[in-house]
């Protein structure tokens, strides 16, 4: 089945992703497939608490998705970031990739521009990348 692949890089709302994420799945008439990557070396110890937060969002995701008729598929990986994010893009072959971008420190701009830059080399597809406002 075609998908496009969502990756998600925060549990917070992001609420222009979700529209974007969900207006093109239903326009394309393709699965949509969220995956969201625990990465040890950012999660540390919250690990088990980003899990859970993911887990939530993946419900909160699941319900907007009956009532739009769009089938979703989640991902739940755990490891280095850069790495599943290709790992996916390999299994699914997705017509488009979405990400979400936040502002945030100095440090997590670098971690998630690096593994935004392989995505973009791995993809073979459009690249979206919607810019969020934390508020």
């Amino acid at each position: 089945m075609k998908s496009i692949l969502w990756i998600i890089t925060t549990t917070k709302d992001t609420p222009l992703t979700v529209q974007h994420a969900f207006h093109q799945a239903q326009t394309q008439d393709v699965q949509l497939a969220v995956l969201f990557v625990l990465d040890p070396r950012l999660a540390g110890s919250f690990t088990h608490d980003y899990e859970d937060s993911s887990k939530r969002k993946f419900s909160d995701l699941e319900m907007r998705a009956a009532g739009k008729n769009v089938v979703l598929k989640t991902l739940l990986k755990k490891g280095d970031i850069a790495q599943e994010c290709v790992n996916a893009i390999r299994e699914l072959k997705p017509t488009e990739i979405i990400f979400t971008k936040m502002r945030g420190s100095q440090f997590s701009r670098f971690f998630f521009s690096t593994a935004a830059d392989k995505v973009k080399t791995a993809a073979g597809c459009p690249v979206t990348v919607i810019e969020e406002k934390e508020g």
